[in-house]
């Protein structure tokens, strides 16, 4: 008989060398069919899954609910909802960083959730370096160092407890992404309703962010933020800031009643805002600067408290087929080498000049008008230290006689 030996009488079973070990929980035993081990351990979640926060949900806030969310290990292409119940008062931060939430949407009940702004006390800062200097942020939500934020679908407004300094809503930093959805946001944001720092990235096609009290948008040493069809208006600085080689997409947005500028584009960024509105703004509708370039053809730039556009040093401004009228000082100002096309816009009832390119700047206004009273006059098309001017087939008078070199420039027409 082969019962003597162990080993052979399994081999003759067909047996593994687990039917010869102890039950146990050190190296060379097999665990018990209810070893914590085994009970105890995270089962893959295979099905889409919505939990609730707020009063009579399944958590009481939102971060409870999205660390329980990751214990449940969703398959692959699953995903969650966590929806805010009635009544829900958002008094917390949700800081991601280094990891990818984007498989969660916030949803909520009602059609907008109050923010305590006193609340947002955790700081997401971004540290100095060389000649940068430090960002101070306490924001709402933020996706910081790679990390994806949980997808936006809720309108979030925030209230006017403790400081707004620095409490941004939405802030994506060092390669963070935030994404929200469409007609959500955040209005009354304590500063910025959408920043962009650093490759950070905010994908907002029709978000809200009215009534910022700083920027509505603001994009920041190479951010990138697409709000297209977005309401941006009533900033409390400005509708659009972006710098240091950013970009930002507000096509069709509503960037009206911003109490500073309109649209500002600084140090090689793109900002592109065709056929949006961007009225009453308190200086200029769009002041673009160091080689920065602004795409606002089709725009309505109407009811400034200064210039519907300024360019300077270097910038680009494309404002083709735009309304630029009543306006304080000038319809466009073009100094420092900056272009403008004016072509086919419509700039009236200025108190100061239609046109005024200076300093080697130059203005396409073909088939403009640029008439500011009820006649023409030299202040309609106006250069002076080397300014060039295309006006063919534009009505208004000119400040010299067309097509002769001057000191001052040079009108085409």
């Amino acid at each position: 008989s082969d019962l003597a030996n162990a080993g052979t009488a399994r081999t003759n079973l067909g047996l593994g060398d687990a039917a010869t070990k102890a039950v146990g929980t050190a190296s060379g035993t097999v665990a018990a069919g209810d070893d914590s081990r085994i009970t105890g351990a995270v089962q893959k979640q295979a099905a889409n899954i919505t939990v609730t926060v707020g009063s009579g949900g399944d958590y009481a806030t939102v971060n409870a609910a999205i660390a329980a969310l990751c214990g449940k290990r969703l398959i692959h292409g699953y995903t969650a909802t966590i929806n805010l119940l009635t009544g829900f008062v958002m008094a917390e931060q949700v800081i991601v960083t280094g990891i990818d939430l984007g498989w969660i949407t916030i949803t909520s009940v009602d059609a907008t959730v109050t923010v305590t702004r006193s609340a947002l006390t955790v700081a997401a800062s971004i540290p100095a370096y060389g000649i940068t200097a430090a960002i101070n942020n306490y924001p709402l939500i933020c996706a910081m160092d790679n990390g994806i934020a949980p997808v936006v679908g809720v309108l979030f407004t925030m209230d006017t407890s403790g400081s707004a300094a620095n409490r941004n809503a939405f802030f994506a930093g060092n390669g963070g992404q935030i994404y929200i959805k469409q007609g959500k946001g955040c209005t009354y944001a304590g500063n910025c309703g959408l920043y962009a720092v650093q490759g950070g990235r905010i994908n907002a096609a029709g978000v809200n962010v009215s009534y910022a009290l700083g920027n509505a948008v603001s994009a920041f040493r190479q951010g990138f933020v697409g709000c297209r069809d977005a309401n941006l208006s009533h900033a409390g600085v400005s509708g659009i800031y972006a710098d240091n080689g950013s970009y930002v997409d507000a096509a069709n947005s509503d960037l009206s009643y911003a109490a500073g500028l309109g649209v500002w584009a600084d140090s090689v960024s793109f900002i592109a805002c065709c056929k949006a509105t961007i009225t009453h703004a308190g200086t200029s509708g769009i002041s673009c600067n160091t080689n920065a370039v602004v795409d606002a053809h089709e725009a309505v730039i109407d009811d400034c408290g200064q210039r519907a556009v300024s360019a300077t040093t270097g910038a680009v401004v494309n404002v083709k087929s735009a309304s630029l009228q009543r306006n304080g000082y000038q319809a466009v100002y073009a100094d420092g080498g900056a272009r403008v096309d004016a072509q086919s816009s419509t700039m009236t009832c200025w108190s100061l000049k239609g046109i005024y390119a200076i300093y080697g700047a130059h203005v396409n206004a073909k088939g403009a008008t640029c008439q500011i009273g009820a006649s023409p006059s030299g202040n309609d098309i106006y250069v002076s230290y080397g300014g060039i001017v295309y006006a063919k087939d534009a009505v208004g008078g000119l400040r010299q006689t067309a097509n002769t070199l001057t000191s001052d420039g040079i009108i085409f027409q």
